[in-house]
């Protein structure tokens, strides 16, 4: 059983702590991940955390109408936003601030959208690659000759000594596990 913070508990409107315990379930690895990539820190990480479900819990009527397809990318940038506001404050406190005056260097600072971006990109090929290996070896085979190799229908049939019609059936049972095993992994990690 998974232990909810405590801020979770403390909403008062049974709406709201429903909506936000569904949030944290859902996306508290990927807010982890993101706190975890800036922070470098696993303690730090849990607090980023724990200060991204603050400013979701202050802000529920606006991530109500978030769009279930952008959610994903809304809570990476606030526990992004988060990490990055602490990094820049203790560094501050810190001796030594680095403020690059190269313009050069500057440019080579990716945008924004760009970390976000590479960042779930990695976290999700990392769920599509450990759910392909958890597929049996025959579908594993079928995606990686039809998506891997690019290989046509055809081309696979004849390697694999099957009709065409039997190769897009098996390539559309292969899909719909690998899509089951992908939602397993992306909820129990």
């Amino acid at each position: 059983m998974i232990a909810l913070p405590l801020m979770i508990l403390a909403i008062d409107n049974d709406d709201d702590r429903a909506f936000i315990t569904q949030v944290y379930l859902e996306y508290r690895k990927l807010m982890y991940a993101v706190a975890m990539n800036v922070v470098r820190d696993p303690q730090i990480a849990e607090d980023m955390v724990a200060a991204s479900i603050t400013e979701m819990i202050e802000g529920v009527d606006i991530l109500r109408k978030i769009k279930t397809s952008r959610m994903r990318s809304y809570i990476a940038a606030v526990v992004r936003n988060n990490s990055i506001d602490y990094v820049r404050k203790r560094d501050r406190q810190g001796k030594y601030v680095f403020i690059p005056d190269d313009e050069e260097v500057i440019n080579q600072i990716p945008a924004e959208g760009a970390v976000d971006d590479r960042l779930l990109q990695t976290v999700e090929i990392e769920i599509l690659r450990k759910s392909v290996s958890m597929l049996p070896s025959r579908e594993r085979i079928l995606l990686q000759m039809k998506y891997v190799d690019d290989m046509d229908d055809k081309a696979i049939a004849r390697t694999l000594n099957i009709g065409q019609d039997s190769v897009r059936a098996y390539l559309s049972r292969a899909r719909r596990q690998l899509l089951k095993i992908i939602k397993e992994v992306d909820e129990n990690g």
